[in-house]
C-alpha cells in the first residue's frame, strides 16, 4: 500500500538505542522473530512485509507508518469510499473489506475523518507534529 520500510536506527527498529532502553527496562530478553519466521508465519506475503516486521520494535509506536498511512489515505482524496476505490488494484483486497454496500457507488457520505488511537499524550503530541511537518497536512489548519 506505502511500501513502508522500517529505517534502521529509528526508534521503533530492533537495535535502536530507544528500542534497547525498553527491552532493558522490560526485562525482555527474548530473541525477536526472523525474517523467515514472519515468512513462514505469514507466507501469501513478500519479502519487504516479512523484513519490515522483523525490524519492527512491537513494543514502539511507529510514527513513520503512521504518517505514510495517513498520507496516503489524504492523497486517494479522503473519505473511505475513495480510499477503497484506491484498494481495488491490490491483490489482498476483499470486497468483503468494504464498508459499502456491495455495488454501491462512492457518493463521499462516508466521511473523511482519520481517528488514531495512540496510549498517550506525549504518542498524540509526537504523531501530531510529524503530521504537521509533511507538505500534504502542514500548511492545511482545517486538517489539524
Amino acid at each position: 500500500l506505502v511500501q513502508h520500510r522500517v529505517k534502521h536506527g529509528a526508534d521503533w527498529a530492533l537495535g535502536s538505542m530507544a528500542s534497547e532502553r525498553r527491552r532493558s527496562r522490560k526485562g525482555d530478553f527474548f530473541p525477536a522473530p526472523s525474517q523467515q519466521d514472519f515468512a513462514r508465519r505469514f507466507p501469501k506475503h513478500g519479502a519487504g512485509v516479512c523484513e519490515a516486521l522483523a525490524t519492527l520494535d512491537h513494543e514502539a509506536i511507529n510514527i513513520q507508518l503512521i504518517v505514510e498511512l495517513v498520507t496516503w489515505y489524504v492523497g486517494c482524496g479522503g473519505g473511505v469510499g475513495r480510499a477503497m476505490d484506491a484498494l481495488q488494484d491490490h491483490p489482498w483486497f476483499s470486497r468483503t473489506m468494504d464498508p459499502r454496500a456491495p455495488g454501491g457507488e462512492n457518493d463521499g457520505t462516508l466521511g473523511s475523518a482519520v481517528l488514531i488511537f495512540l496510549p498517550g499524550t506525549k504518542e498524540i503530541q509526537d504523531v501530531q507534529e510529524a503530521l504537521q511537518r509533511t507538505a500534504e497536512l502542514g500548511s492545511s489548519p482545517e486538517q489539524r
